[in-house]
């Protein structure tokens, strides 16, 4: 009987972390533009937890990088556009989608007719993701 007791609060306690971590809201917090001393920028994506974007590039008369952020949502302060003023990246676009799935789209418009050099990071202690551009 004490063994049958245990077990069920183990499963229960198992359980009710489950629930805390999955009702955990993850969020992006702010969007940020840097030059990069030299030849390059980088836009970093400060959250508020360790998740990781799906990352893609479009390449063509108006590439982009696109970062979906699945089962995120943008805080307010989060801009849905920032005209910046890169060498690179012209424009960051921010697009929250609640269907099929729920995810913060970020996208990069860059300026067309560069070769690229684009690398990504993830900060585990700052809890930031980082794409950043060079010429290639």
């Amino acid at each position: 009987m004490k063994r049958a007791l245990f077990t069920i609060i183990c499963i229960i306690s198992v359980l009710c972390v489950d629930c805390r971590e999955s009702t955990a809201e993850q969020t992006i917090k702010q969007i940020v533009f840097k030059e990069i001393q030299g030849n390059g920028e980088q836009v970093v994506v400060k959250l508020s937890g360790q998740f990781y974007p799906q990352i893609f590039g479009l390449p063509g008369n108006d590439p982009r990088i696109v970062c979906d952020f699945t089962d995120t949502t943008a805080d307010k302060a989060v801009a849905s556009q920032q005209d910046v003023t890169g060498k690179f990246i012209r424009r960051i676009r921010v697009g929250v989608h609640t269907a099929p799935q729920r995810k913060v789209r970020v996208v990069l418009d860059l300026v067309p007719g560069l070769d690229y050099d684009v690398r990504q990071t993830f900060a585990a202690e700052e809890n930031e993701f980082t794409v950043s551009i060079f010429q290639d």
